[in-house]
């Protein structure tokens, strides 16, 4: 997973460099930074999948840091899936303060 902080970007890579996935981090609308200001720092997965984001200033202010939780959506399956919409795992944010 690679991190770009100015962008608001994860991307997922295998080990030739391949692009695999992204993540565009969105914040809210009662934010009052835009994501590249405050300042994705630290991110790891567990082992069901989970998306631990840490960020400096996502509560406003150095003095309010975040962590926000990414939970899997598995795939659409059915009729979503035959049109072809279905382009991967999603995931959905939990806020942690």
């Amino acid at each position: 997973l690679v991190l770009s902080q100015e962008e608001g970007r994860i991307v997922e890579t295998d080990r030739a460099g391949n692009i695999l996935s992204t993540l565009t981090i969105t914040g809210d609308p009662t934010d009052t930074l835009n994501v590249g200001d405050m300042q994705h720092e630290g991110l790891t997965m567990d082992d069901q999948g989970f998306l631990y984001v840490t960020n400096e200033n996502g509560g406003g202010s150095i003095a309010s840091p975040e962590m926000w939780v990414y939970a899997p959506v598995p795939e659409p399956t059915g009729l979503l899936a035959v049109a072809g919409i279905a382009a991967g795992a999603v995931l959905r944010r939990r806020r942690h303060v």
